[in-house]
């Protein structure tokens, strides 16, 4: 399997959880404390991350997994700040939360996210 293959398929996964998580952020958090759902898309994140670095993206496969990612990501963000807002939690709903902010930090999605930026940025 190659690492785009591999980046693909947890971007599926990935959509498909932001997916749900915008209907019922509840399950998105389930997801997030209770499954590996985080653990494999930071996984995938680091091999795409990993992938860019060693030659920049030319492919319109590469841009589009990258995207997916991105759109997913969107997705989850928006369900947890929905989730958070509709709380207003202190420092219960941010525990709760912890894995899904500690996935936020990680370096993994800060590269993909320059990248993709770096990408698309005009000449």
């Amino acid at each position: 399997e190659s690492v785009l293959d591999v980046a693909a398929l947890a971007g599926d996964a990935a959509m498909l959880v932001a997916g749900v998580g915008t209907r019922d952020p509840q399950m998105l958090l389930w997801f997030c404390a209770s499954t590996m759902f985080l653990s494999t898309w930071r996984s995938a994140l680091e091999g795409l991350a990993g992938e860019a670095r060693r030659s920049p993206p030319s492919s319109m496969r590469f841009t589009g997994v990258m995207l997916m990612h991105l759109r997913a990501l969107i997705a989850a963000m928006n369900s947890f700040r929905a989730h958070a807002c509709a709380e207003e939690a202190g420092n219960d709903g941010r525990t709760e939360w912890a894995p899904f902010l500690d996935f936020l930090r990680s370096r993994a999605l800060l590269e993909v996210v320059v990248e993709l930026l770096h990408g698309q940025a005009p000449a």
